[in-house]
């Protein structure tokens, strides 16, 4: 699968290194038209912090594997099987019994699933309010930044945090989600003036 996805990845190079050049078949009239382009959206930085800390916030679904590894996601039950056997071998070997951290496995899982919901109409609202109409897809690319870099980088560290440090990974854990909670609010207001200053409304 890695090797088919790389195949299309270099095929589609291959057909973007063909596409004309936009530049070669400007018109001489368009050059008062560029100078009026608002500035990109990579220019947002307030916008690029406030994806930023909700990439952090996406990285929900790394918690939920790490607390919920018997749980069949996208249909897969084999995976799923899996885990529950290797719980059941470990329990025969002495492990602690499941019985006691069950209600709070659940109420964990609960937590997670209603702050991932509650991140995604975040999301989706930070989209609508915060970009500028004429830019929408240049916002749209800006703020997939946020989120492919914690895709990145948000298993191997909570996955070493939960697993080798405990409880102390687990507030390391829950710091780093609260510290990237704490600067979206003054990203989202700056982001606020600064599509009032240069936005296409402007």
């Amino acid at each position: 699968m890695p090797i088919l996805t790389g195949l299309i990845l270099l095929a589609n190079t291959y057909w973007i290194i063909r596409l004309p050049d936009v530049a070669a078949r400007g018109k001489p009239g368009h050059a008062a038209d560029d100078a009026a382009i608002k500035p990109a959206a990579l220019k947002n930085r307030a916008f690029l912090a406030l994806m930023t800390g909700d990439g952090v916030l996406g990285t929900n679904q790394v918690l939920l594997d790490l607390r919920h590894p018997a749980v069949p996601r996208r249909g897969d039950r084999r995976t799923a099987r899996a885990a529950r056997l290797a719980v059941r071998h470990r329990h025969r070997d002495g492990g602690p019994p499941p019985g006691g951290g069950r209600p709070r496995r659940r109420l964990g899982g609960a937590v997670v699933a209603g702050a991932e919901l509650f991140q995604s109409a975040g999301h989706w609202g930070f989209m609508s309010e915060l970009t500028d109409a004429d830019q929408r897809a240049a916002y749209q690319g800006a703020a997939h930044i946020g989120g492919p870099l914690g895709s990145v980088w948000a298993p191997a560290l909570l996955t070493f945090l939960a697993m080798e440090h405990g409880s102390l990974g687990w507030l390391t854990i829950a710091a780093i989600v609260v510290v990237s909670t704490l600067t979206m609010g003054p990203s989202a207001r700056a982001a606020e003036r600064y599509l009032a200053r240069h936005g296409s409304a402007a």
